[in-house]
């Protein structure tokens, strides 16, 4: 859960961080998520979309990492 939470959160400082800095090309780099994260875009409302999808992605890879953690830790106690 903290890993969503702070991965969520990174991608939406980044995302405002980019907004509000502005220029003629405002987050040409970050706006590379939306080919993986479905209506993201470097606006503030693309802040919140990428707030849910990188909840979504550091949850389920933080799931991904204790799960393995724990099956490794099960085969060596056996």
């Amino acid at each position: 859960m903290s890993l969503g939470v702070l991965t969520g959160l990174v991608v939406f400082v980044a995302t405002i961080w980019l907004v509000i800095k502005g220029g003629p090309q405002v987050g040409k780099h970050l706006q590379l998520l939306s080919q993986y994260y479905i209506g993201y875009t470097v606006t503030w409302a693309g802040a919140f979309v990428g707030l849910f999808y990188g909840f979504l992605t550091g949850y389920v890879g933080g799931w991904l990492v204790a799960w393995m953690y724990n099956l490794i830790v099960n085969i060596r106690n056996r």
